[in-house]
């Protein structure tokens, strides 16, 4: 016993003597790492960068070395002229491996992003901050070493809001990320996401008239996503999004290619028609609430549309009822219906009614 407490002593030691030597490597390169940082960020960033401080933790990232970028905010090329900012953090906390340090290198593992905000829009010009990031002007980065190398593996987004606004063609989208991870591997052909976490959809607006989808709805995100950078094209793999009462299927592909074209299919087994409903436009859900279904139902949606077209999407709905009893209100005086599996299609929306069955006199 008395042995293994001695060796638990030196172990002890040993690991002080690392974090204190880590510690003060750290602070001895500071102003060499802020300085990698700042040139890192000038090579990409067209526009204004702000790091308000710069501090050191060993104790979250054992054994790597995190370094907390504090109060930091990317603005673009003409932010005096739109006053809107494209990203901004509370904290950025970058997760670094050791030895390359004592190389006066940074290699970055992973990136913890807390109270943040992304904000990206397009105006009736045209006009994009997108622009804050620099094109690839194709330099020499084979002779030009690098010292800060960004391939970090893990991306977690804690308390950050997303926003998109497009001008041009009247889409919006708000969501809010609560405290998503996301994983990312990589292959020759191919770079994978996969997310997973809590988010609150704000708002998702196609058209400004009809008014926005999945309004202040709160949402588990299983998504798995694959980018493939010779065709252009993001594929959505098998994915679901876990609301209160209901769990959704998705997947499909965006190709970002001219002209621009998509595909999603969107379905459930067992959808809780009440909150089902709930997720859609204002407008939808004053006409479907008239039909009262009790239990959960079967539907399968596949979208196809275009990217920058203004036109609505093609929708094909198909669904299903299962040991269903329902009620259609017709003035005010409700009314029972037949419950019968159904299929529409429509370039846009379509309203589905279950034919309705008079009750015998």
């Amino acid at each position: 016993m008395r042995r293994l407490f001695k060796w638990l002593g030196i172990a002890l030691v040993a690991l002080l003597f690392l974090a204190a030597a880590s510690l003060g490597v750290a602070y001895y390169y500071k102003a060499d790492i802020l300085e990698a940082i700042n040139q890192e960020l000038g090579k990409s960033i067209n526009g204004e960068v702000s790091l308000g401080g710069l501090t050191f933790s060993l104790w979250d990232e054992l054994p790597g070395l995190s370094i907390t970028l504090h109060d930091i905010y990317l603005r673009g090329p003409h932010y005096t002229q739109y006053n809107k900012g494209f990203f901004g953090a509370k904290k950025v906390y970058v997760s670094v491996r050791l030895a390359p340090l004592f190389r006066k290198k940074i290699v970055v593992r992973s990136i913890h992003v807390t109270q943040g905000s992304i904000f990206i829009f397009r105006t009736k010009t045209g006009y994009t901050n997108l622009d804050v990031f620099k094109s690839d002007n194709g330099a020499d980065t084979i002779k030009n070493e690098n010292p800060v190398l960004v391939s970090f593996r893990k991306l977690r987004l804690e308390d950050v809001q997303f926003s998109f606004y497009d001008s041009l063609r009247n889409k919006w989208i708000g969501l809010h990320f609560i405290d998503v991870r996301c994983q990312i591997t990589e292959t020759d052909s191919a770079r994978s996401y996969s997310l997973a976490g809590p988010v609150k959809f704000e708002g998702l607006m196609l058209n400004p008239v009809n008014g926005s989808y999945l309004t202040e709805k709160r949402a588990r995100l299983e998504w798995n996503l694959e980018f493939r950078p010779a065709a252009n094209e993001l594929v959505v793999l098998p994915s679901t999004m876990e609301f209160s009462k209901s769990k959704v299927a998705l997947s499909g592909a965006i190709d970002f290619a001219p002209p621009g074209k998509f595909h999603l299919n969107i379905g459930s087994e067992k959808l809780d028609y009440e909150e089902g409903i709930s997720l859609l436009i204002q407008a939808l859900q004053n006409r479907l609430k008239k039909i009262e279904i009790e239990n959960p139902i079967s539907v399968t949606t596949r979208v196809d549309g275009q990217l920058a077209s203004a036109a609505p999407p093609r929708v094909d709905v198909s669904f299903q009822f299962s040991k269903c009893g329902c009620l259609v209100s017709i003035q005010q005086e409700p009314r029972p219906c037949v419950c019968r599996p159904g299929r529409a299609s429509h370039g846009g929306w379509l309203i589905l009614k279950p034919r309705r069955q008079y009750p015998a006199k």
